[in-house]
């Protein structure tokens, strides 16, 4: 009986607590983000309401808050593999810029990682760098992009968003799953400034042969 009660006493003050912390949080779509992040993490048999199964995919539409098929999937944007890997489906990132598209990827994986899998923290090694050079933007320009930016947070290999950052992130990734909205800059540009100033470049004057040409000294 006595553990029963401190057993019922630790169920009720969790409860209290949680109840604290979303009466705090206003927005529906972000208390349902955190309900399914709490559930993927401590939920062993319980799944989230909010989270529609594999037989009522969701279509977002504009402006809609993040979408997702199932625990293991964000649609149009990552999928979490058996093996604990992160495969990215991101067709568009919708960015303005080569730089652009690299912040806002990076800002999204490292979301998204923690989304489905719970940890906040991400291996630039092993998942941000190769995604950018998936798509072809890992460069100097790109890492000292990634420097500047204030929410992107790093510790050795490991990366994490601050709060803003993570407001930022929901922001684009919400737009990455709106069909309607269009990004300026596709993966194909890349390289295409460079071979442009090749080709523009003036052609040097052929070195004449014979008589005229430069002699050894002696």
């Amino acid at each position: 009986m006595v553990g029963d009660k401190i057993e019922l006493d630790e169920e009720v003050s969790a409860i209290v607590e949680i109840s604290k912390v979303f009466s705090r949080v206003s927005d529906p779509a972000m208390r349902d983000r955190i309900l399914t992040w709490a559930l993927n993490k401590y939920g062993e048999s319980v799944r989230s309401p909010a989270v529609p199964t594999e037989a009522t995919p969701v279509v977002p539409t504009a402006g809609s808050a993040m979408s997702r098929t199932n625990h293991n999937e964000i649609p149009g944007v990552a999928i979490l593999e058996d093996d604990g890997k992160i495969r990215f489906t991101i067709r568009d990132p919708k960015a303005k810029s080569a730089n652009d598209a690299g912040v806002r990827l990076a800002l999204v994986a490292t979301l998204v990682h923690e989304q489905l899998t719970g940890k906040s923290e991400m291996s630039s090694k092993d998942v941000l760098v190769p995604l950018l050079k998936d798509w072809r933007i890992y460069d100097g320009n790109i890492r000292a992009a990634l420097a500047k930016h204030k929410g992107i947070l790093r510790d050795d290999d490991l990366v994490r968003l601050d709060s803003h950052a993570k407001t930022e992130a929901e922001n684009i990734l919400r737009e990455i799953q709106d069909p309607e909205i269009q990004g300026k800059w596709k993966p194909e540009q890349v390289g295409k400034k460079a071979k442009r100033s090749k080709k523009n470049e003036p052609t040097k004057p052929a070195t004449k042969k014979g008589n005229d040409a430069a002699s050894p000294s002696e």
